[in-house]
């Protein structure tokens, strides 16, 4: 969880069972708070406490704001999900962590 001035200000859910990866699930930002570098943030954290040598997440195409934020941190696209939103793909991305 990330609080800016004693607020809640986002948090993220992340796991490894993909694929023995970790994969974020989710990540929320407080709709007050975007475009703060909160989301920024907390996947650094994540990144800087990963044991695994890779880390996963995804987001819809027509989620430009968290796809910036993936280019932002040097992540990569690694391909598409048809059929989970109708006409709205999945993107999934990935970044190698140095050990």
């Amino acid at each position: 969880m990330a609080q800016v001035e004693n607020q809640n200000a986002g948090f993220l859910i992340y796991h490894t069972y993909f694929f023995e990866q970790l994969f974020i699930d989710l990540l929320i930002v407080h709709p007050a708070l975007g475009r703060k570098g909160v989301a920024k943030a907390l996947i650094e954290y994540v990144e800087n406490n990963c044991t695994s040598k890779k880390i996963f997440s995804s987001t819809n195409k027509s989620n430009e704001s968290m796809q910036h934020v993936f280019d932002a941190l040097h992540y990569k696209q690694s391909g598409y999900i048809d059929n989970l939103d109708e006409g709205d793909p999945e993107i999934v991305f990935y970044k190698e962590i140095r050990s």
